[in-house]
């Protein structure tokens, strides 16, 4: 008989310590952007226990709801087992943000589905739990739970930020004040949003991530602009030359923010070859791919490549 996967609610005082520390290393990552390697030193357990536990314990609050579940299910490839899945999410009153099946092989398909846990929305666990309870549903594993990006692009009273332990910490907490200013701020909250929304397509940034390089890029592009209306206003006495003065600067400001963001995606394909490189090796010396793709992750740090990285893991 197989064994039955199921999901339980425990206390915290009931869990094993290497359970807590996984927990608390996941919640180190996802909030201070630390690497894995540096989390699970910090919290004294080895990274072989983490990438064991990693997927297998997460804080399921009652404040859950609000947040986005993404989970996989291996499914065989039978008529209206996917319309059953569906069903029991609408039964729960979840909304489906995304949708995405593989072509069947071999008889058995792989469905990616992202829920939004809503206000109305009943027991997710025991939605979880019927549906891998479905006769053709092989397994269900959650991959995430976190919160709406919708939700994250209008927070304007929440400030991540690192510990500051040096001169770039320090920075980065400037640049997470500067954004939460600008959102606020008329007219310069539309450019705010706007450069979020298209780092946002450029990479896969965690929220601290996506806010620093936000604050970054506008913060710069102000400077820019504040000086060249500066310089350019003082060298003209004609009121028809200056409104052509500052409309000129504000369209050079807006390129000069879409060049830094241009050169995100190019630092990515340049930094490509190194990643592939520390991939190819780290197979080598594991024989696993996730732990492959996982070491490589470490090994390389904080570079634009490596949230790519990780949505492929």
């Amino acid at each position: 008989m197989a064994e039955e996967s199921k999901y339980y609610v425990v206390r915290q005082k009931a869990l094993p310590e290497v359970l807590l520390k996984v927990a608390q290393v996941n919640r180190l990552i996802e909030t201070k952007g630390v690497s894995v390697a540096d989390a699970t030193e910090q919290l004294g357990i080895s990274r072989s226990s983490y990438y064991k536990y990693k997927d297998d314990i997460f804080p399921f609050r009652d404040n859950v709801k609000g947040k986005t579940i993404t989970f996989v299910l291996s499914m065989d490839d039978e008529p209206g087992l996917l319309s059953a899945v569906l069903s029991k999410i609408a039964t729960f009153k979840a909304n489906i943000l995304t949708i995405h099946q593989t072509i069947p092989v071999n008889g058995i398909a792989s469905l990616t589905l992202s829920v939004d846990i809503l206000p109305t929305t009943g027991d997710s666990a025991i939605m979880l739990e019927e549906i891998e309870a479905l006769d053709g549903v092989r397994y269900l594993k959650i991959l995430r739970s976190r919160s709406s990006k919708n939700s994250a692009l209008y927070t304007k009273d929440k400030l991540i930020v690192k510990e500051k332990t040096n001169v770039k910490d320090s920075f980065d907490r400037i640049y997470q004040v500067v954004y939460l200013t600008f959102v606020k701020m008329p007219i310069i909250k539309y450019y705010t949003k706007k450069t979020r929304l298209k780092l946002e397509m450029t990479n896969d940034y965690t929220e601290y991530e996506v806010r620093k390089r936000t604050g970054k890029s506008m913060l710069r592009a102000l400077i820019f602009m504040f000086t060249a209306l500066f310089v350019f206003l003082n060298l003209v006495d004609d009121l028809y030359m200056s409104l052509i003065v500052i409309i000129g600067v504000l369209i050079v400001t807006e390129k000069v923010i879409d060049m830094g963001i241009t050169s995100v995606s190019e630092k990515i394909l340049r930094q490509m070859p190194e990643a592939f490189t520390s991939i190819r090796h780290a197979f080598h010396e594991h024989g696993m791919i996730e732990e492959a793709f996982l070491t490589a992750i470490d090994d390389l740090g904080d570079i634009e490549i490596v949230p790519q990285l990780r949505r492929i893991v």
